[in-house]
């Protein structure tokens, strides 16, 4: 139910138009004449298929576009200033005081070498004179409302540590932590399961209630529109409009996704086999001394066939991820076995290792976090080649550009730099990429996330024909119990470190309710049933 709000306006916005300078001198329109407002403790939702320019107006409203863009507006006013004539030092005082943005991929936000619970204490300690005290304290006062305060080193935990879903809240709590007026959210619940999702929106609503904040809030999820928003507005090519589109559906389209059915091959012979996989992590103590270990993975037992799709399903610090770089080792399990083709992986030489890593290729949910800023898009597919040696450069070249196309890149984006591409268009690079090597085994962690369903739809289409022509298996891990059900041959649950079992059938139908898992699985998993 809508809250009443101020229709005086918090923020104006009339005729705003972006242009970007191409190489090659050229202006290319990613915003053309848009006009709306927000009023004090108003939420508009703006909905738009990857690509579509919803991003590049949030960012255009804070001046955090690149100094390729153009920005022109005949009214850009927040609280009756125009932000176009603020110079840099005022700029900078709005930023993240009163206007502040809700990043899509966390760990391009955050700084990687510094503690996140500092991360949040710098924000507010750069518009507050106050002591280091009162900032850790405010920080930590918003761990506990962005709900970390259940994990005891939140506050001293570096991003790598953290699930993605806990990243994400933490980017939440530095963007609330100095009570801004106004807060861009860009897929503020892209890559979470449904139950952080609802957490995070009821921590929204409770905010606007509370503070009296208003959001701009991005998504392709009209689900999250419907429910939060007073006004949506829909973005498409550059171009704004009212939305059109019945709100209230589940954002996805009526056409049924690719299924990627195994096989059968003939062989009970496993691609990977793994056995009683344990890992655990140090934490830290007081003054640099060791805390106890905390255990992540749990004898994990997994088997994933030659040319299927397995699905691995589970909350937000699962241990999914964990998993994960545990079987492309990029990490070492302290216990168990991984076998790949019949190979022990954790025998394996430093030398037989690097020969290993193109066979199993890891696609991170965090795209942006995995590709060299500094490169363009053909570089990037074309880098993992030269680091392993494979063919002369002009070879390189023709396969890196063969794979752009086949994720539906046209040639004039192969010289673009990845923060000129949406989040979605990096995903899909990241996925080329992967695909470069040619990999047995590709391991998706939750890498259509942060997709709209028309752009998710597109990669599974792709990701089912490589895999009929390439002879490739999948592990498929997700929160998304609707793309489970649709395009794996099996499936498993993971809670709290250990793996159960579960079917397809459990997943069937096209009508879904919520449910806990304990009454099936003694966990508790977030799970569906068929109604």
């Amino acid at each position: 139910m809508s809250l009443p709000y101020h229709r005086d306006p918090l923020l104006e916005v009339s005729n705003l138009s972006v242009l970007y300078r191409g190489a090659g001198g050229q202006f290319c329109a990613a915003i053309s004449h848009a006009s709306f407002d927000i009023g004090a403790g108003e939420i508009v939702g703006v909905f738009g298929a990857s690509g579509s320019g919803k991003t590049t107006l949030g960012l255009s409203i804070l001046r955090l576009l690149p100094d390729s863009a153009q920005i022109t507006a005949a009214a850009l006013r927040f609280q009756g200033r125009d932000l176009l004539t603020l110079r840099h030092e005022q700029m900078r005082r709005v930023r993240g005081n009163e206007i502040s943005i809700m990043y899509q991929e966390p760990m391009l936000a955050l700084n990687p070498v510094m503690r996140v619970g500092e991360q949040i204490a710098e924000v507010f300690r750069a518009h507050h004179q106050v002591s280091n005290r009162e900032c850790r304290e405010r920080a930590a006062e918003f761990l506990q409302r962005v709900h970390l305060h259940k994990r005891a080193d939140a506050f001293n935990a570096y991003p790598h540590e953290l699930s993605g879903g806990e990243r994400h809240r933490v980017v939440i709590a530095q963007a609330l932590v100095c009570g801004p007026s106004l807060v861009i959210a860009d897929e503020p619940t892209a890559g979470l399961d449904a139950a952080l999702q609802n957490e995070i929106l009821d921590l929204i609503s409770e905010l606007r209630r509370d503070l009296r904040v208003s959001f701009l809030l991005i998504s392709h999820d009209h689900a999250v529109l419907d429910r939060m928003c007073d006004r949506t507005l829909e973005m498409s090519a550059g171009l704004l409009t009212d939305a059109a589109v019945v709100l209230g559906r589940n954002g996805r389209s009526s056409r049924p996704l690719p299924r990627m059915n195994a096989e059968t091959s003939g062989s009970e012979q496993p691609l990977v086999r793994v056995s009683a996989l344990s890992k655990s992590y140090q934490t830290r103590g007081l003054r640099f001394r060791r805390g106890p270990a905390t255990g992540v993975l749990r004898n994990v037992d997994l088997s994933i066939p030659q040319d299927s799709t397995v699905a691995l399903i589970g909350q937000s610090g699962s241990g999914k991820s964990t998993l994960a770089r545990c079987l492309a080792m990029w990490e070492k399990p302290d216990a168990g076995e991984i076998e790949l083709a019949g190979q022990d992986l954790l025998r394996l030489t430093p030398t037989e290792l690097r020969q290993f890593r193109p066979r199993v290729q890891l696609v991170l949910q965090d795209s942006a976090a995995s590709i060299n800023p500094n490169l363009n898009a053909e570089q990037i597919v074309e880098e993992p080649l030269l680091i392993q040696n494979r063919g002369d450069k002009h070879t390189r070249r023709e396969r890196a550009r063969q794979l752009l196309e086949e994720i539906g890149f046209e040639p004039a984006m192969f010289e673009r730099k990845p923060l000129e591409f949406s989040g979605g268009q990096r995903q899909r690079l990241a996925i080329a990429r992967a695909m470069v090597l040619e990999p047995q085994l590709i391991i998706f962690d939750e890498s259509t996330s942060g997709l709209d369903s028309e752009t998710q739809q597109q990669v599974l289409a792709l990701l089912a024909e490589l895999k009929k022509t390439r002879r490739l298996s999948y592990l498929l891990i997700s929160h998304d119990l609707h793309l489970v059900r649709d395009i794996a041959d099996s499936i498993l649950m993971m809670q709290d470190g250990s793996v159960v079992e579960g079917s397809r059938e459990m997943l069937a139908g096209s009508t879904f309710r919520a449910r806990s898992a304990s009454a099936a699985t003694g966990s508790g998993i977030a799970l569906v049933e068929s109604q």
